[in-house]
């Protein structure tokens, strides 16, 4: 496990990413869209609406712990759980933090093998 920084000074403690993880949460993500109700029709909203559950599926996947997380009151760490999480992915800087920290380890051993 290794831990991705993200900005706002939260931390995420990560299991690596395999391919078969990548494709559950795929899977999970494509699951959650068809479930949902009132789903934009414009397909740059759909778009964006697949890439945050794609990124929410591997955060449930992956993510161990988290730092730097307050509750409500911001008076002490906030439990670890689907909802938080989901909560704190939809901070852009975060998503796209996360998403980096995730894939880059499995980029360079993919990269490698096939060097």
């Amino acid at each position: 496990s290794y831990w991705v920084e993200c900005p706002y000074g939260v931390r995420l403690l990560c299991r690596p990413l395999t391919p078969a993880m990548n494709a559950a949460a795929a899977t999970r993500a494509a699951r959650r869209l068809r479930e949902m109700d009132g789903l934009p029709i414009d397909a740059d909203m759909m778009a964006g609406h697949r890439t945050l559950e794609v990124t929410v599926a591997l955060a449930e996947i992956l993510v161990e712990a988290w730092e730097g997380v307050g509750n409500a009151e911001g008076t002490e760490a906030a439990p670890l759980t689907p909802d938080g999480l989901r909560a704190v992915l939809s901070v852009p800087e975060v998503a796209r933090a996360f998403d980096l920290g995730v894939s880059a380890p499995l980029a360079r051993m993919v990269s490698v093998g096939n060097g």
